[in-house]
């Protein structure tokens, strides 16, 4: 029994909230950080791991330690997937989207849809950038095609471009989730219509974080 429990704790073993392991020679645990290097090449580099990213650790004696992150070890730099209905979906499509920062950060999108109804092939896009003012808070601005609009003059459906603004969040189901929904509210500028409308936009879809 001895010689089974010295195989089993002679490495730290950290666990992720996704639910992978790593094997490991924990080196130092910051207020955000664990610092680690990996066990099977230990002369190797120094790694960092968020810990946010944590739910517990293992060391080789045994112990087992809950991790808790702090409010400053937010982790806010991602990569996300969605599909939706939305300007940020392309009208009906996906978005791909990038995070940086902490609690406060910035980020971009685009996205590729189907405009039901519209020229072109039916094909739309966007791209936008993001600031997140507290973690998956928005505040959004986009260009891309938001519309399409029968001529008179030339007798033929034309897509409309714009630019659109909108408030809303990227929030998972959990804290230890990868999934959740995205949700945003605002309006759209058509500056390619003869008439320059302004109208309501938003954006609703379901969401994967990397």
């Amino acid at each position: 029994m001895g010689i089974y429990a010295n195989i089993v704790f002679a490495q730290d073993v950290i666990f992720m909230k996704n639910g992978d392991k790593i094997k490991s020679k924990i080196l130092e645990i910051t207020k955000e950080t664990i610092k680690y290097k990996d066990f099977d090449f230990q002369d190797g580099p120094v790694r960092n791991i968020d810990k946010s990213d944590v739910s517990k650790v293992i060391y080789e004696n045994g112990k087992e330690e809950s991790i808790i992150s702090s409010e400053g070890s937010y982790n806010g730099k991602y990569t996300m997937l969605g599909s939706g209905l939305g300007m940020s979906y392309g009208i009906i499509g996906v978005r791909f989207q990038q995070r940086f920062g902490k609690n406060v950060g910035f980020g971009y999108h685009a996205g590729l849809g189907y405009l039901p109804g519209g020229p072109t092939a039916n094909l739309s896009f966007s791209i936008g950038a993001k600031f997140f003012p507290w973690r998956s808070l928005y505040v959004d601005l986009q260009f891309g095609i938001i519309g399409w609009e029968y001529q008179n003059d030339t007798k033929e459906d034309v897509n409309q471009l714009g630019i659109s603004m909108l408030t809303g969040g990227d929030w998972l189901f959990g804290n230890s989730s990868r999934f959740g929904i995205n949700f945003g509210i605002g309006f759209s500028y058509h500056f390619t219509s003869k008439d320059y409308t302004v109208t309501p936009a938003g954006d609703l879809g379901f969401i994967i974080r990397f």
